[in-house]
């Protein structure tokens, strides 16, 4: 019975062993912090937060982000972009993505008060800035965009028009009286939303967090921003971006191909490779270019010249493009490209030869 016990959890073990692992390729960008093992430090996140009781105040150099209610007075909310131009690899398939925001004071919160914030997707770009108000200001307050002396206001104050951000929130977080911690905004239209800045960086403008809904007109919510701390251990703090994706695997055709009626060819993918560490699972050949991968399969593959000429229909005495599709074991697909020479029977080969001389002859005559 021991035996068989041992036996059957050697198995368990084996079979766990030759599970498919995903490599999935996870990225957290935060001021100041290594996105990952062997990449430099981050700098590419920006905000700063609107505040209607100054309404040309820029505070783009301040330790703390705000939101505040919806009220007459002490309206508040804070924009927050993270740059994904240097940091997401070319063919990188977004997964998952979550905003993260340090929740560390609230003013007027007791009880059972909350406040439901909503991310943003802003659809206009505006500056950080280094603080100012007045002739002094550099950058985006809760009247204006930018800094001066480009004085372009919002589509309406606090970044709130319906030119300014979109009407539908991407996520939302409640913050409640003394509950501290880091809130998050996570769902599919965060991964949407950076799926966009990922394929068109000119509309990477990121969020304004505001008020959606509060019980009292009088909370505030404090968060710490990307300039929070006096050192460099300080970012751990600061606002974060994370995200995971999976690299799409490389295809390799090798060649180019030569096929003559004596001598076939043998197609060879086995150079192609998933750089996120997960296994190709297939090899499928387009040898007629016609967009369709449905000529031949497998890593290798030998093609003969009657299979080409009396199956697929090819000319002999032409060069084809034939493209190799990969898929790896989570259905993501890479592509390459290479030719295939027909080589045709010596007398048609004649024949070819023959007719070219008498077209040129015909021409210069």
């Amino acid at each position: 019975m021991l035996r068989f016990v041992t036996f059957l959890l050697f198995s368990v073990v084996i079979c766990l062993v030759a599970l498919p692992s995903y490599a999935d390729i996870s990225l957290s960008l935060q001021q100041g912090r290594s996105p990952r093992t062997g990449l430099p430090g981050y700098t590419g996140c920006g905000d700063t937060y609107l505040n209607d009781d100054d309404y040309t105040e820029n505070y783009g150099n301040d330790w703390d982000l705000f939101a505040e209610d919806y009220g007459t007075t002490g309206q508040r909310d804070f924009l927050i972009r993270f740059d994904l131009t240097s940091v997401l690899p070319t063919g990188a398939n977004v997964q998952l993505a979550s905003l993260h925001a340090y929740f560390w004071d609230d003013y007027g919160m007791s009880g059972d008060d909350y406040m439901n914030l909503g991310a943003y997707r802003l659809k206009v770009g505006w500056d950080e800035g280094t603080g100012g108000n007045g002739t002094e200001r550099t950058g985006a307050s809760w009247r204006y965009r930018y800094g001066l002396p480009n004085n372009t206001t919002w589509n309406a104050d606090g970044a709130r028009g319906t030119g300014d951000r979109y009407s539908q929130s991407d996520a939302q977080v409640v913050v409640t009286a003394d509950q501290y911690g880091w809130k998050t905004w996570s769902g599919p239209a965060i991964v949407n939303t950076v799926k966009t800045w990922q394929a068109n960086a000119a509309q990477n403008f990121g969020w304004v967090v505001d008020v959606d809904y509060t019980n009292d007109d009088t909370n505030r919510a404090y968060f710490h921003s990307s300039e929070y701390g006096t050192s460099s251990a300080d970012y751990i703090w600061r606002p974060k971006l994370d995200i995971t994706y999976t690299l799409q695997p490389e295809a390799d055709a090798d060649g180019p191909y030569y096929v003559s009626p004596s001598e076939s060819d043998l197609l060879d993918g086995t150079a192609s490779y998933d750089p996120d560490g997960e296994n190709i699972v297939s090899w499928l050949w387009d040898l007629d270019d016609d967009q369709d991968y449905d000529d031949a399969s497998g890593a290798t593959c030998e093609v003969t010249y009657d299979y080409l000429v009396n199956t697929l229909g090819l000319i002999p005495g032409h060069v084809y493009d034939i493209g190799l599709k990969v898929v790896d074991d989570e259905g993501e697909c890479g592509f390459a490209s290479s030719s295939i020479d027909l080589i045709p029977e010596p007398s048609g080969l004649v024949l070819l030869i023959v007719g070219a001389m008498l077209l040129a002859l015909r021409r210069r005559n």
